[in-house]
Parts: C-alpha cells; sequence; structure tokens
C-alpha cells in the first residue's frame, strides 16, 4: 500500500540562489517570527506581491479623484459663468411688481 504524498511534496519548487548573509538574516528573521525559513520567504513574498496590488489599486484611486477634480473645476466654472449672467440681469430688470 503506497503512502499518500504530503501537501509539501505537492507543492511548487523552486532553487534560488541568495546573495551573501541574506540566508543567515532570513534565517533570523524566521526566528523571530516562530516561522520555518520556508514560511518565512512565502510570506514576504506574499506582502511584497499584495504590496503591488495595493500599489497599483492606489494609482487607479489617484486617477479617479483626478478624473473627479477636473469634472468639478469644469462645473465650478459653469456655476461662476451662470452667477455672472444673474448679477448682470438682476441690474437690468428691476424689482417684481406687487399686486396690492
Amino acid at each position: 500500500m503506497t503512502k499518500a504524498p504530503a501537501p509539501s511534496d505537492l507543492a511548487d519548487k523552486v532553487m534560488l540562489r541568495l546573495p551573501t548573509g541574506m540566508r543567515d538574516r532570513l534565517a533570523a528573521a524566521a526566528r523571530e517570527t516562530g516561522r520555518s525559513m520556508n514560511a518565512e520567504i512565502v510570506s514576504r513574498l506574499e506582502k511584497s506581491l499584495d504590496q503591488f496590488k495595493t500599489l497599483e489599486e492606489l494609482v487607479e484611486t489617484v486617477g479617479t479623484v483626478n478624473e473627479l477634480w477636473t469634472m468639478v473645476e469644469a462645473l465650478q466654472a459653469k456655476v461662476d459663468r451662470h452667477a455672472d449672467i444673474l448679477r448682470d440681469l438682476g441690474g437690468r430688470v428691476g424689482p417684481e411688481p406687487h399686486d396690492d
């Protein structure tokens, strides 16, 4: 009877070269967080990828805010023009007659 493979046996494996000293730094960080080195590396990779996603969302939000600001400025210009027109009309038109 064959033994079922462990979940870690089914995970993708990657060989990787680290700069001098980085392995020791990762090992120390893993000890501090109580994780294996593999879990520490995976956690840090996930965070960096999530930050990229967050940055993309931020850039998208800034673009939307800029579009909205442009619309607000255009609307303000229209309001200002209409206010000028109303002031001009107010000077030309006398008070409304009263029914006594």
